[in-house]
């Protein structure tokens, strides 16, 4: 059996790469030289992206209490978030706090490149820890964590360990208790039913099992995920989402997730697929729309689905596949 790669994608790599500028191209830096000089100095290193340097440049910067364009700073900070260098992160964070004290706070500590820089070196709790702090200390930055909590949530269902992922949805869902915010759970639940790993799976049907405010959210996501998954071929995926939603009651998204499937069988002119729709609904006291009836009863009648439907309405219908 295949097994989840315990690296991320692409970060591991480049945090490999970058660091090792950073080990082995250090070089002596004098102190001494004008403010001039250490810009110039600092300019050159970030062009050559030599980051040891770079660092050793800003710390003399931070002793002297020189002023570096805000503009740079940012970019730095970014860059060292990605590769993972905390080192340089500090040295940034100190310089903020020093010179820039406003922006420090505006920006709360920095502490989602912290977090970030934390995910890279694969220390979950560290970079939840700060995440966690960010939300409690800074709640105008929230819609920032939530974007930041999106990408791991994604890299941790595609790229990472299976205990790094249980450490990302326990933190999810203390998040959703404690903000009442049902974007973060409802993100991980999508990711997760769409994933390819049956394990990942079981996970998702434990969240909706467990979360009756994500089963609200679900209802809203029928219609766009379905559609996805009918235009990815992924119709067996179609079926394990209408399981999900009879298995809830949740009868009104189960007939419009039905009803597209329906849609998506005429189109490819698979007859018992569609008699097989009917026969179900039924069963289960459900309807499909009345032209979908019309429709069945035109292609057992002449052998053609479309025959009784006006142009615009097989364009309407059929558009999304």
């Amino acid at each position: 059996m295949q097994q989840r790669s315990i690296l991320p994608r692409n970060s591991a790599l480049v945090k490999s790469y970058k660091l090792n500028k950073v080990i082995s191209e250090i070089n002596p830096i004098d102190s001494s030289v004008s403010e001039d000089t250490l810009k110039q100095e600092l300019e050159c290193n970030i062009v050559a992206e030599n980051w040891g340097n770079v660092v050793k440049i800003l710390d003399i910067c931070l002793n002297k209490k020189i002023n570096i364009d805000n503009s740079k700073m940012m970019l730095l900070l970014q860059t060292f978030a990605s590769i993972g260098y905390k080192d340089g992160l500090n040295v940034l964070r100190s310089l903020y706090k020093i010179m820039k004290y406003d922006t420090y706070l505006a920006q709360g500590e920095f502490l989602l490149y912290i977090a970030k820089c934390n995910w890279i070196n694969s220390n979950v709790k560290e970079c939840l820890k700060a995440l966690r702090e960010c939300l409690d200390k800074y709640p105008a930055l929230k819609n920032d964590c939530k974007i930041l909590l999106k990408n791991i949530i994604l890299e941790a269902i595609f790229c990472r360990s299976k205990a790094e992922l249980l450490n990302i949805i326990e933190f999810v869902q203390i998040f959703t208790r404690e903000n009442k915010d049902y974007y973060p759970i409802s993100i991980l639940w999508n990711y997760l039913f769409l994933s390819e790993w049956f394990s990942d799976q079981q996970l998702a049907k434990n969240l909706i099992d467990t979360n009756e405010e994500l089963r609200l959210c679900i209802i809203l996501m029928c219609p766009a995920l379905t559609r996805y998954l009918i235009k990815t071929n992924r119709i067996s995926d179609v079926y394990r989402l209408l399981e999900l939603l009879l298995k809830h009651n949740m009868m009104e998204s189960y007939s419009h997730v039905n009803q597209m499937l329906f849609d998506f069988y005429c189109f490819k002119r698979n007859r018992s697929a569609c008699a097989e729709i009917i026969k179900s609904s039924t069963v289960l006291n459900i309807s499909l729309r009345e032209e979908q009836y019309n429709q069945f009863i035109s292609w057992s009648i002449s052998g053609d689905p479309f025959k009784f439907l006006k142009k615009i309405q097989i364009e309407k219908i059929y558009s999304k596949f």
